[in-house]
């Protein structure tokens, strides 16, 4: 890694809020969420013990944790619930040696399972690429996938280019200074594109916006920048469940069908990128009935 990539990383590392000070108070006011420090930085952690399956949702940015109340509840006294925000995405806060690539997040992934024990990876997106590469290296510690919005690898990337269609996201501290100076922008303007109409479109929007100017961040470009060169996911013997919500601009050319040979996959028709989000009631239940299937 260049002392040019180092430098782009501590542009996106320096936006999120210290974890506990008076930094970024406001980051932890929610009375589940605690930080969980391990070797891939601090990060916000809510865990609501409960009967049934032990499930792990990771917030795929500019998603943040605030956004999962509704999910909360959903599945309130019918699930052992943790969520995490990956390093970079919200308040979670990456250490130095954190870079992005496809390793860094399984190791990171590692560390949160071997905190909480093994559990369902609810990981929607980019992150459920991670998903797969835990289930791989580290098999008992997953006991199924639940993805969400995870094209397959070929889709993923032909994605990458229809957001970023000049690249600039690609040019370490280009693009991070690019994102910093316009990061409400691309918030609102990547939900509008995404969600499934105005109103989850604003409900979304309003809770990302105010972790921001609270002190957190996606750190895209970093994102992007170390991502992409893993390469795909190998297969996987776990059960595989899929959501997909129909109605996310961004990814109207990928085919869910073509994203995990074998993975039972539910099409939502209602919403948009976060089917878990926009429509919880019906993700839990869809979930819950897949995880009920012998």
């Amino acid at each position: 890694m260049t002392y040019v990539h180092r430098a782009a990383r501590w542009l996106d590392r320096s936006l999120v809020g210290n974890a506990g000070t008076p930094r970024a108070p406001d980051l932890w006011r929610l009375p589940s969420v605690r930080p969980l420090s391990v070797a891939s930085g601090t990060c916000r952690l809510s865990h609501i013990p409960g009967p049934g399956p032990r499930l792990l949702f990771a917030v795929d940015g500019p998603n943040v944790i605030e956004q999962y109340q509704g999910l909360q509840s959903a599945l309130a006294g019918r699930a052992d619930l943790a969520i995490v925000e990956p390093p970079g995405t919200g308040g979670s806060r990456p250490s130095r040696t954190f870079d992005y690539s496809g390793q860094s997040f399984v190791d990171w992934a590692t560390e949160v399972l071997t905190h909480l024990g093994p559990r369902v990876l609810v990981f929607p997106c980019y992150l459920g690429f991670v998903a797969q590469w835990t289930a791989h290296a580290r098999p008992d510690l997953v006991t199924a996938l639940a993805l969400s919005q995870t094209p397959c690898w070929a889709d993923m990337a032909a994605w990458l280019d229809r957001v970023d269609p000049r690249g600039l996201l690609r040019v370490p501290i280009l693009g991070q200074l690019a994102t910093r100076a316009r990061r409400d922008q691309l918030v609102g303007g990547w939900y509008r594109a995404s969600a499934g109409g105005p109103t989850q479109s604003a409900m979304l929007t309003r809770h990302a916006q105010a972790c921001l100017h609270a002190g957190g961040a996606f750190c895209l470009a970093s994102l992007v920048q170390g991502f992409f060169d893993t390469g795909p996911p190998p297969p996987v013997s776990h059960p595989v469940w899929l959501a997909w919500g129909d109605r996310d601009r961004t990814h109207r050319y990928s085919e869910p069908e073509r994203s995990v040979t074998g993975s039972t996959v539910t099409r939502f028709g209602h919403t948009g990128h976060s089917p878990e989000l926009e429509d919880p009631e019906g993700f839990v239940t869809a979930l819950l009935a897949f995880l009920e299937t012998p």
